[in-house]
């Protein structure tokens, strides 16, 4: 590199920046770990206390979950990061502990400063630590209880642990109970896929309005998917539904150009009359497969809107790609890529589909219930109707 390209690297460089180095830079590093462990340690136990964070445009937050302490935290020291992701890999892996996760690193950071003044090295007290773990984990295997997974007082206690001082005592053995019954929900095998409990939080009401939902739950209001019938036109719940799932959009593929010239005015009804020969293939070809509700991950032409209404088929378009999916798990439907491929064996079938209205602010829900006896490995449970602390 010549001296021109060095001299181009000067204004990157940040002239007010403080350089540490040897023990200062030591010093920096394990107080930044132990201030943040410091901040939530009281969140910590059976006497935790909450926390009150503002932020920067004015919003109040009052919690006691670590977790989500860190997530509101402006955090810029790389330690102190290092210690967020710590908190981060608990949370992935369990979805609890965070916090119990941060306190114990900032207990290793403040032992490992002590240890560093006595004299060791750094890599004496790293070899130190990597022969602790693995002590470690010999104890928690000796300490561990055998879980039975039909016990079901059992498994409530474990769940209770998780929401201990979030909520009063028979507030917490009520979601508790909740929890399981969702679990057990989806078991399947003896194995349980987390990705089919979704979780819906609707305020205005509280606690003891939470219920598990033997199906999937969509909030129209907060989502995109939304019904596009007319609403007279249907009946608030359809029993023994047959669905289909399209991942594209209803429409009739046009030009890029925005505007059709005619040589013959004549040509125009022509043109009407093949968009209606269209339109009435899309509509035929969803009605033999024996559809009763349809799902479009994007939009649907209003002529297709009134025709399928006009055969008592239900559309509901935007639908969601993660509700798409969810869909198909929890009726057994296989989503296509045009309507021109969709056939009965492409659909799937579900107990009933329910449009309804929860809590105070009235949210429209979509509500579709498996048939528990064909479906049951692609159960989705949950809904929560919690009011905000």
């Amino acid at each position: 590199m010549g001296r021109g390209s060095i001299h181009q690297l000067y204004p990157a460089v940040n002239e007010n920046a403080e350089r540490l180095k040897g023990h200062d830079a030591q010093h920096t590093n394990f107080s930044a770990g132990q201030a943040l462990a410091e901040t939530i340690r009281t969140t910590l136990g059976p006497k935790s206390m909450d926390k009150m964070l503002i932020s920067s445009d004015g919003q109040i937050v009052v919690t006691n979950d670590g977790a989500s302490i860190l997530d509101r935290m402006d955090i810029n020291h790389p330690t102190a990061e290092m210690v967020v992701r710590v908190a981060e890999t608990q949370e992935d892996a369990t979805g609890d502990g965070t916090t119990t996760a941060v306190l114990l690193t900032g207990e290793l950071l403040g032992n490992a400063a002590d240890l560093i003044e006595q004299g060791l090295h750094p890599t004496t007290i790293s070899d130190g630590y990597h022969v602790a773990t693995e002590r470690v984990h010999e104890t928690l295997r000796r300490a561990t209880i055998e879980i039975d997974t039909d016990n079901l007082d059992q498994l409530r206690e474990i769940a209770r642990t998780v929401i201990t001082g979030k909520w009063e005592d028979p507030d917490a053995q009520f979601l508790a109970d909740l929890a399981v019954k969702a679990v057990k929900a989806i078991e399947h095998d003896e194995s349980i896929d987390r990705r089919n409990i979704t979780h819906q939080a609707i305020a205005g009401s509280g606690p003891r309005d939470s219920n598990v939902v033997d199906g999937l739950v969509i909030d129209m209001d907060r989502s995109s998917t939304s019904l596009v019938s007319p609403d007279t036109a249907f009946p608030r719940r359809i029993a023994d539904a047959t669905i289909a799932l399209i991942d594209a959009q209803l429409t009739i593929e046009a030009a890029t150009f925005g505007t059709v010239s005619f040589d013959d005015p004549e040509q125009r009804p022509a043109l009407l009359e093949y968009e209606d020969q269209i339109y009435d293939e899309y509509v035929t070809t969803i009605a033999d497969a024996g559809a009763d509700v349809v799902f479009c991950q994007k939009s649907i032409d209003d002529p297709i809107r009134y025709l399928l209404a006009r055969e008592g088929i239900l559309a509901v378009e935007r639908t969601r790609k993660d509700e798409l999916l969810k869909l198909g798990r929890t009726t057994g439907a296989q989503h296509v890529g045009s309507v021109a491929h969709l056939t009965t064996t492409d659909t799937g079938h579900a107990e009933m589909v329910e449009r309804r209205r929860v809590g105070d602010r009235a949210q429209r829900l979509l509500r579709v219930v498996l048939i528990r006896d064909k479906f049951q490995s692609s159960s989705v449970a949950g809904l929560n109707t919690l009011t905000t602390r």
